[in-house]
């Protein structure tokens, strides 16, 4: 009995061992700063010239806002430059309450060619459809290739609002998040 115990204590701890996961950070941002750090966002497209960035409130947040660029063209968006198949990521984010419409928008495997999957919450005050999750597939500069996938969209499991924090994890293998 005792040696099957000790034998049992052996293999669970073999399988924890095996399941270690690999992690490492793969970019990151100066929020002490209040600076988008350039080594990890392309040049193209304007970026500089279309955000802008600043300290949040005097504290360790970074503020990054579109200010110029038509919704339509690469300086729009931030493209990264590492590439990587599956990824995991994790947020803080906050929305505020700006002259454009209040959502936050992340692009997935985004090409400056304006490729992209694109995740967009509406909180329950901001414009358009409220307290949403609404996923869409974007397929080179013409506009009409922007679809949504009408049969993943989702109500928010609690209310969002402006002016609050939340975090959002999301998981990505290949095309599927």
């Amino acid at each position: 009995m005792r040696n099957s115990i000790v034998m049992f204590i052996i293999c669970f701890l073999a399988v924890l061992i095996c399941n270690v996961i690999e992690a490492k950070l793969l970019m990151f941002d100066d929020f002490k700063g209040g600076k988008i750090n350039d080594n990890f966002w392309l040049k193209e497209g304007g970026v500089k010239e279309a955000w802008k960035t600043d300290k949040f409130q005097g504290d360790n947040r970074l503020e990054v806002h579109r200010i110029a660029g038509d919704g339509n063209t690469p300086e729009d968006f931030g493209f990264g430059t590492i590439k990587f198949k599956d990824f995991g990521i994790q947020l803080d984010f906050y929305l505020l309450e700006d002259p454009f419409p209040t959502k936050i928008e992340i692009l997935f495997r985004a090409s400056t060619d304006l490729f992209f999957y694109q995740l967009i919450v509406n909180p329950v005050n901001g414009a358009g459809k409220k307290n949403i999750a609404r996923w869409y597939k974007r397929e080179g500069e013409d506009r009409g290739t922007w679809t949504e996938y009408i049969e993943h969209r989702a109500e928010l499991p609690i209310p969002v609002e402006t002016k609050a924090w939340y975090t959002l994890s999301i998981l990505g293998r290949g095309s599927n998040f």
